[in-house]
């Protein structure tokens, strides 16, 4: 499913959806995805440090000191922490919030998806996909791409994320 150019609602129906999400396609909202294995797919297109044999999803919690490959060999990070400003996050708030971990393997205009919430581990919250880009020493762009309506980020698996391209 994909809401095409400007701000969309996608309303993901019985079985195994996939939502594409796209840097330039607008804001889209989606409503009813079933997240965990057997549930709905997120896809991503014109994403180009993400491809298809650079899906690895990681779910971490911040203050575990989390090591982040951008590009290479994680571009799909899910904080496992409850982030405040979710909704508005910065590249300020974003490397705020991996300050006790390490991104390694980011080159300047690399990209990867973060998956942010206020309240990772309820179904009573939205969950925000952001488009980040690092300058090779922090992030220095949030886009949002996506909200993810009443989803709980934290059953999220790899099994939800369906090609890079």
């Amino acid at each position: 499913m994909d809401g095409g150019t400007g701000n969309d609602t996608i309303t993901t129906g019985n079985g195994a959806d996939t939502v594409t999400l796209a840097a330039s396609a607008g804001t889209d909202i989606t409503t009813d995805f079933t997240a965990g294995d057997g549930g709905d797919k997120i896809a991503a297109a014109g994403i180009e440090a993400i491809t298809t044999n650079d899906v690895t999803f990681l779910k971490s919690d911040v203050g575990a000191g989390v090591t982040w490959d951008v590009g290479a060999t994680a571009g799909v990070l899910a904080l496992a922490a409850n982030v405040a400003n979710a909704a508005t996050l910065s590249a300020a708030d974003l490397n705020t919030a991996l300050t006790n971990g390490t991104i390694s393997g980011a080159d300047d205009g690399e990209k990867g998806i973060v998956l942010v919430s206020t309240d990772f581990d309820s179904a009573a919250v939205d969950v925000y996909a952001y488009i980040v880009e690092h300058d090779g020493t922090d992030f220095d762009g949030v886009t949002l791409l996506a909200t993810f309506k009443n989803m709980e980020l934290d059953n999220l698996t790899a099994a939800n994320f369906d090609g890079f391209a």
